[in-house]
């Protein structure tokens, strides 16, 4: 996450941060907290991201979701203060992958949080033999779902930051540089 912070700084651009609560170690939370005191956002993305338990049988598990989001909340507290909250989820799989959302849902209504998905992805969350093995297949691999997603004037990219994900990090700053180039605006989601 640091190199993806530096080029975010270096480019003066922000972005959402989805955070899985297991990987909130005692070693990460610095980096937490550089996250939001660059005026980056965060998000929940679950505390486990182990399918098998969010979404049995490929059906959403309402309550494993309600207790994933405490627990993340709690952890977040701890790490930025009492005063930390967000109003964002992203579903790991995304939103279209499983059956019975419509009740978690309703939850994030009663809950005031809005889940989110994503309307381009540079492939590094594709299965091996389909992950992009260069930058120029990344970049490529983003182009295509532009091209699939065309109509929308923003975007929601998905782009995994973790340390196998050295490709990503190498094509972070030509793809800032393609959003520059063809007017787009960055931001966070709230």
């Amino acid at each position: 996450t640091p190199q993806v912070l530096d080029a975010l700084k270096k480019y003066n651009v922000h972005a959402t941060f989805f955070l899985v609560g297991n990987t909130l170690t005692s070693e990460n939370q610095n980096i937490v907290k550089r996250e939001v005191a660059e005026g980056h956002s965060i998000g929940f993305h679950s505390s486990t991201h182990d399918y098998a338990t969010l979404y049995p049988n490929g059906i959403v598990n309402t309550e494993e979701i309600q207790a994933e989001i405490a627990t993340m909340k709690n952890s977040l507290k701890k790490i930025l203060g009492e005063t930390f909250q967000t109003t964002l989820w992203r579903y790991p799989g995304g939103h279209m992958s499983w059956e019975g959302t419509e009740k978690s849902d309703e939850l994030f209504k009663q809950l005031g949080i809005h889940w989110i998905d994503w309307n381009a992805m540079v492939g590094d969350a594709e299965p091996l033999d389909r992950q992009p093995t260069t930058v120029a297949e990344m970049l490529a691999f983003h182009q295509h779902s532009l091209e699939v997603y065309p109509d929308y004037n923003i975007r929601v990219v998905l782009m995994h930051d973790s340390v196998d994900k050295e490709l990503t990090k190498q094509a972070l700053p030509q793809l800032i540089e393609f959003y520059q180039a063809n007017g787009y605006q960055f931001g966070v989601l709230y």
